[in-house]
């Protein structure tokens, strides 16, 4: 059987070719890091997962920003100064954030019956709305308590 990282990036680099990106080392490593990721990593976050013998962040903002602009990525403001990102192509979730020691959690909520884009569309004079960023601040039990 194939290791995991492995089948990743095999399909990393057809989706970088398909989307006209070359197929580096770097873009791999990032792409293979959030594959293996559960929640929204910062570029901080980021760089601590890939060493000191890594790129820089500027390189590495370069690099999520390019793979966000591409779909390969979706960028996250969990509330902070700085975005977060995430591996697209995960099931559609939304996030509970900690306000005091930054816990994330991943939750499923369903808000089409709730908003009707057909509205928001015509009433704001837009073609298509295309995606949503929805995510949710409060305190963990460990913090509440």
């Amino acid at each position: 059987m194939e290791k995991k990282c492995e089948k990743h990036s095999r399909e990393f680099r057809q989706q970088l070719r398909h989307k006209g990106l070359k197929a580096t080392k770097g873009r791999l490593g990032i792409l293979n890091i959030f594959a293996r990721e559960a929640k929204p990593l910062s570029i901080k976050q980021l760089q601590n997962r890939i060493g000191p013998s890594g790129p820089d962040t500027a390189t590495l903002y370069r690099n999520a920003e390019s793979l966000t602009a591409e779909g390969l990525l979706v960028k996250v403001n969990l509330g902070g100064k700085n975005s977060s990102y995430e591996l697209a192509g995960r099931a559609h979730h939304h996030h509970l954030i900690c306000k005091n020691c930054r816990k994330i959690s991943d939750v499923t909520i369903s808000i089409r019956p709730a908003l009707n884009l057909q509205a928001l569309k015509s009433a704001k004079d837009f073609a298509a709305v295309t995606g949503h960023s929805l995510e949710f601040f409060g305190f963990c039990k460990k913090c509440q308590n």
